[in-house]
């Protein structure tokens, strides 16, 4: 009860209601700051990169294998590096190389290609040729033909294709209505009506050469930067004025791509106030856990028949690919299933081949009775996005997965390698070797088939290999080289989506800053794309909620910062600050939810500082406070601890337990008629200046000074449980103390009589409910106790004269429990050697009180008051059985050891007295027993 006022009463709570005002005030200051102007926004950027870097795979993680959920596994970066570089030759590289990469991708069955460069200009014929050819127009006719040769094989491989896209760019520059280039751009980007109050940022496209225009899908690769360079948002749609100054929402690369990836067409787009809504989208079954497809195992009988519209197209090297693999090669393998999926889409009565025909024949071939489906279903795809701080509209946050490339030493190998959270290959290992096409090994036998096409390739691929070629190869080596290459690139590139783009320095400027660092700028269309159908878009906190969270945070801050003193706030604050953080991770990382960090860690940086500086100005005023209020009382070290413990004591008056201390000089007056004034003075300011120390070093409480005599209290204002072992430790050491001083005056000549030699101090004490508070009149009061146990310590001193005493305490002083500090429950008896004097009825009482003397600590050794106790005790045993002869003959033993007082009484004397004249005149009895009391008649 006593720990729950402390914490409630009411100037604490004043204070806390202060504190918590001032948390909400400094919230509403941050919020209008964050929202309003610039100056969170670098504090916030850097808080926010940081995450992603806490939560990119570890070198454990990379090495087990472990997936990177925000990538799909088919998504594939076909890198222009600096291996495609040496094997291919300078950049740029003629225009047929990307043809027949193109084809190569297609033969092994990817969903669509996309060329992350721009072919503005056609094949241009290299300046030192030219001037070689001089003036030989007819051989300068061939060779330019030859270059648009170049150009128009690379055109028409991209035509065969629905799925083939090529980079485009707008520009800020204004351009003419009339430019062919221009309206051809224009007609062939996708887009999407837009109201026509639009405000339009680019004013022109970055023309391509027109036949790679009308062959593939040209997408708009622009990015923003936020303000320090940095591209954590990608655009998803460009309002434009076209070429017939219409308003148009030009759709992004990165919308496009995500359009194709759903098998949606760029009507099928429905803007929505914080969302794209993409209606008919064909949505595969995800895993959530890992972000893979989930796999279903189908029997291919019941399967078929419930294909209600077939794909169109068939892929004869992955027929081939499937027989050789498990029928020629491996034949006593046991497939429960093939290694490739089927694409399923279901309709309302069964199911729409999208890919796998191929496989299914296959599977049928081999006797496969199942095969592995990824089940997709038509249905409104959500794309979130936000208004970009820059202003721009229609962005969304790109989740990044890691670092482009991380370099690593693996632990098994110790060797160092590169790893790319994207699927990645080089352009070189799909472009250069010219793959021939792959052969049905099951129906024709090798012997059978013409190895020439062939063995150019495998010199090529031996020599990619680094291995030395046979001069006597058999056939069958040939072909399982070749069989073993397209198992890579067919589980590498079957059913994916291929992006090809630089990864070479030395090629391109399109090099984008990043939370990760530096990237390429593939890498970040990667991460956009890949960041939505991933279904990892990263949602910021709705304003409200971030207003509700910022005064919350605030108000529950500034209530812990007033229940605790500094050092611990000091402590709160940083453990606060460090659980924000990682939770807003958390947050991040496990639920993609972003949380405005700066807003939030600089509002408890504030509010910490207010109110470390508001609790500062308190402190001083409370200091100030029980300076002036108990400073003539209480030692600095007790107000210290009465100020650090929070609580106001009650100073109309509060009743508990306390031990009452009264100590007087014995023939004081004697000593003071021997000294002048000015000495008398001097004498009373040195003894009692040596006594108060003592007392306030034990945490006593100074009530007054009524002329030598002492009053103090023990266990108020501040409360300790062990307050009566304070007080007779005190007594002890007053004893002490004053044996000392005696020595000094004794040997001291003028100012000091020789009677202050001889000087005698009597203590009483006494433990029970006393009241302490300030008590006296408007004019004039003191912090004082008064209460009848009070009176008792005070009868206790004056009885200490009629034993020939010096100290006394009562039974309740004596064995009052306490907990001690190590946890057990303790009494002043555990640490303090007594004797008990007697059973008494003290004037102004009618109730007995048995008295002790203390004589010694229980850590020292004294063999003369052990001997005087245990005599002592041996009488009072005998005495309290009326043996009265007995007890006389013990009492006699332990006079011998009794301490000298000055009226040449002790309690050993005053018993044999006592009991000699009880063997006169019994004391009354009662029910046939006598209770042992003595009654004092004087004080």
């Amino acid at each position: 009860m006593k720990i729950i006022k402390k914490t409630f009463n009411n100037s604490s709570w004043n204070r806390s209601i202060l504190h918590v005002i001032l948390g909400l005030l400094i919230g509403c200051v941050m919020i209008v700051i964050s929202h309003k102007t610039i100056l969170l926004d670098n504090f916030e950027k850097l808080l926010y990169d940081s995450l992603f870097f806490l939560r990119e795979q570890t070198t454990e993680e990379i090495v087990s294998g472990e997936k990177n959920q925000y990538i799909p596994k088919d998504i594939v970066f076909t890198a222009i590096d600096d291996e495609s570089i040496a094997v291919l030759g300078k950049w740029p590289w003629p225009r047929n190389i990307h043809g027949q990469l193109l084809e190569n991708l297609e033969r092994f069955g990817i969903q669509s290609a996309f060329f992350d460069i721009l072919f503005a200009n056609p094949e241009q014929m290299p300046d030192s040729l030219r001037e070689s050819i001089g003036d030989d127009v007819k051989l300068l006719a061939i060779i330019e033909a030859h270059y648009d040769k170049m150009d128009n094989i690379f055109a028409e491989v991209l035509g065969e294709s629905d799925n083939d896209f090529i980079a485009s760019k707008l520009t800020l520059e204004e351009t003419s209505p009339a430019d062919s280039r221009q309206a051809a751009m224009h007609r062939r980007l996708e887009s999407i009506p837009a109201p026509a109050e639009t405000e339009v940022l680019f004013k022109g496209v970055l023309p391509l050469w027109p036949p790679f225009v009308n062959s593939a899908q040209p997408l708009i690769v622009n990015q923003y930067l936020d303000s320090d360079g940095t591209v954590r948002s990608c655009p998803l749609l460009f309002p434009y004025n076209n070429h017939e100054n219409e308003p148009r929402y030009y759709l992004s690369a990165a919308l496009s791509l995500v359009i194709d990836y759903l098998r949606a067409e760029p009507e099928d787009i429905e803007i929505a106030d914080r969302y794209l809504i993409i209606h008919n989208a064909k949505i595969p079954a995800v895993d959530k856990k890992t972000g893979t497809f989930r796999l279903f195992r189908m029997d291919i009988d019941s399967l078929e028949s419930d294909i209600l519209d077939d794909q169109d197209n068939f892929n004869t090297n992955l027929y081939n690919f499937l027989l050789n693999e498990y029928g020629y090669f491996y034949p006593d393998s046991d497939m429960p299933a093939l290694p490739l999926p089927v694409r399923l889409e279901k309709t309302g009565n069964g199911f729409k081949l999208l890919e796998g025909r191929e496989i299914i024949e296959a599977a049928k071939t081999l006797g496969v009775r199942n095969i592995s489906v990824i089940l997709y279903e038509a249905g409104d795809f959500k794309i979130s996005h936000r208004l970009h701080s820059s202003g721009n509209p229609f962005t969304f946050l790109i989740n990044y997965a890691g670092s482009e490339q991380v370099r690593y030493k693996n632990p098994y190998t110790n060797a160092i390698e590169v790893h790319s959270p994207v699927t990645t290959v080089s352009y070189a290992d799909i472009a250069d070797g010219g793959l021939p096409e792959l052969p049905d090994l099951t129906s024709n036998s090798i012997a059978s088939l013409s190895l020439d096409k062939y063995k150019t390739w495998f010199t090529s691929y031996c020599r990619k290999l680094g291995i030395e070629q046979d001069q006597n190869l058999l056939p069958e080596d040939i072909f399982d080289g070749l069989q073993a290459e397209y198992s890579k690139k067919f589980r590498t590139l079957y059913g994916t989506h291929v992006f090809i783009g630089y990864q070479s320095r030395g090629v391109t400027y399109d090099i984008l800053q990043t939370p990760y660092d530096t990237m390429f700028g593939t890498h970040v269309l990667i991460n956009a794309v890949s960041t939505i159908i991933s279904g990892n878009q990263l949602h910021p906190l709705p304003l409200f909620q971030e207003i509700l969270l910022v005064l919350l945070l605030g108000a529950a801050s500034a209530f812990l910062y007033s229940r605790f003193p500094l050092k611990l706030r000091g402590i709160i604050f940083a453990s606060e600050m460090i659980l924000l953080y990682f939770a807003c991770y958390i947050l991040f990382a496990r639920f993609n939810r972003i949380v405005n960090m700066s807003l939030i860690l600089s509002s408890q940086t504030l509010l910490f500082v207010s109110s470390t500086l508001l609790m500062l100005l308190f402190e001083e005023k409370d200091k100030r406070f029980y300076q002036s209020t108990f400073s003539r009382y209480l030692s600095p070290e007790v107000i210290e601890a009465l100020y650090k413990s929070g609580e106001h004591p009650r100073l109309g008056g509060e009743s508990q337990t306390i031990t009452a201390f009264f100590s007087d000089i014995e023939g004081f007056t004697t000593i003071s008629e021997a000294m002048e004034p000015k000495m008398l003075v001097d004498f009373l300011n040195t003894y009692l200046s040596a006594m108060t120390k003592i007392i306030s070093e034990n945490q006593g409480t100074l009530d007054k000074y009524i002329g030598d005599a002492i009053v103090a209290f023990f266990g108020a204002p501040y409360h300790y449980d062990d307050t009566p072992l304070k007080a007779v430790t005190t007594a002890l050491l007053l004893q002490r103390r004053l044996e000392e001083l005696k020595k000094v005056w004794a040997d001291m000549e003028a100012p000091w009589p020789q009677a202050a030699g001889n000087l005698r101090m009597r203590i009483g004490l006494n433990t029970g409910n006393i009241i302490t508070g300030n008590i006296g009149s408007y004019l004039r009061m003191d912090y004082t106790m008064i209460g009848d146990d009070v009176n008792l310590a005070s009868r206790l001193e004056s009885a200490a004269k009629q034993y020939g005493l010096y100290t006394l305490m009562s039974e309740k002083t004596y064995l009052h429990e306490f907990i001690c500090n190590d946890g057990k429950l303790r009494c002043v008896r555990d640490f303090v050697h007594a004797r008990f004097i007697d059973r008494i009825i003290v004037m102004g009482r009618s109730k007995p009180v048995n008295i002790y003397e203390p004589l010694y600590f229980t850590l020292e050794e004294n063999k003369p008051l052990e001997n005087l106790i245990n005599n002592f005790s041996a009488g009072m045993n005998k005495y309290r059985l009326m043996n009265w002869t007995g007890a006389i003959t013990e009492f006699e033993k332990s006079a011998g050891f009794e301490i000298e007082s000055s009226s040449g009484i002790n309690p050993s004397l005053k018993y044999i007295d006592r009991c000699r004249h009880y063997q006169e005149d019994p004391p009354a009895e009662k029910d046939g027993k006598w209770d042992g009391v003595f009654t004092l008649k004087n004080k």
